[in-house]
């Protein structure tokens, strides 16, 4: 592997640490709910505008180099690759209707059912917890 791939790969794990770490704040938000109390709804929304994004504007194409050098280079290793576009599409849709939900109770402009937000907030966290694994 080259200088400028191990780089690139150095810090596509330093986003997934991090994203992770948010992840584990989300999940613990979604434990508050469940218990009937309400979160840090500004917390929240600062962290679904991150989480909707950072991974867009740079992650994502940042995975995208890295991709294209496997296909390049190892061709063999970049064959399970072919479904990472369509989970950014998802991961995408399901960050922007979270972060919607959340900006929506800071604004006082909606009323978004607790079971709802809860429901919203595990399948996102589940789905990039899947998608970094």
């Amino acid at each position: 592997m080259d200088a400028d791939a191990r780089i690139l790969m150095n810090e596509l794990r330093l986003d997934h640490r991090n994203m992770a770490i948010v992840l584990n704040l989300l999940d613990e938000l979604v434990v508050e709910m469940e218990a009937g109390r309400d979160p840090d709804f500004e917390l929240f929304e600062e962290i679904m505008r991150y989480m909707t994004v950072y991974p867009d504007a740079v992650h994502h194409p940042k995975e995208d180099v890295m991709y294209e050098k496997l296909r390049t280079k190892r061709p063999d290793l970049a064959d399970d690759l072919d479904h990472v576009p369509d989970e950014h599409r998802e991961l995408a849709r399901l960050g922007s209707l979270l972060r919607s939900e959340v900006e929506a109770i800071n604004a006082g402009s909606a009323v978004v059912r607790r079971g709802r937000l809860i429901e919203d907030t595990a399948a996102y966290s589940r789905f990039l917890r899947k998608h970094m694994a």
